[in-house]
């Protein structure tokens, strides 16, 4: 009888655990915010790993977009984007509110 009791404990025990392990997930210290993906983009001075954290731009394009701006210079408008390989009219109206010059 012990052993039954003692078996029927673990099976409710490791039903529990999921639950557990996802409310510490949900709430745990290591959950951060990455606030890089939220503050605004300077095209004009920003590095490339900071380009991209702009949604859709990729460390590739972000590499893209720097190496424009050192051959062309400063870009006057966001909308110059458009001007780099791979970057769409799309590309900068989802970024619209992050990206400033």
């Amino acid at each position: 009888m012990k052993n039954k009791t003692i078996l029927a404990g673990i099976v409710s025990l490791s039903l529990l655990l999921p639950a557990v392990n996802f409310a510490v997930a949900k709430t745990g210290s290591h959950h951060k915010v990455n606030t890089e993906q939220t503050s605004n983009v300077d095209i004009n001075h920003a590095d490339a790993k900071t380009l991209a954290t702009l949604k859709d731009i990729g460390m590739k394009k972000a590499d893209e977009i720097v190496a424009y701006r050192t051959k062309n210079g400063s870009f006057k408008s966001i909308d110059d984007l458009t001007k780099v390989k791979g970057i769409s009219q799309r590309i900068i109206n989802d970024n619209k509110g992050r990206i400033t010059v």
